[in-house]
């Protein structure tokens, strides 16, 4: 699975590095641990921002308890 970092997603998305962290934080965005930096599933992602419904299966997903980021 193609991977960005936070910089990759705020270019593609026209925000800050800081803005794509905070969406993680917020459940808007995936992003899984590899490497010991944040890296984000390029599924996610359309030509012209988020997929829709990204963040209603991310709030699906926090319901569930999940020991890593790779379950």
């Amino acid at each position: 699975i193609p991977m960005w970092s936070a910089a990759q997603v705020a270019a593609h998305l026209g925000v800050t590095a800081a803005a794509v962290r905070k969406a993680r934080a917020e459940g808007r965005l995936l992003a899984v641990d590899y490497g010991g930096q944040a890296r984000y599933p390029e599924f996610q992602f359309t030509r012209d921002g988020v997929r829709p419904g990204v963040r209603e299966v991310l709030t699906a997903l926090g319901q569930v308890p999940i020991e890593s980021d790779w379950v």
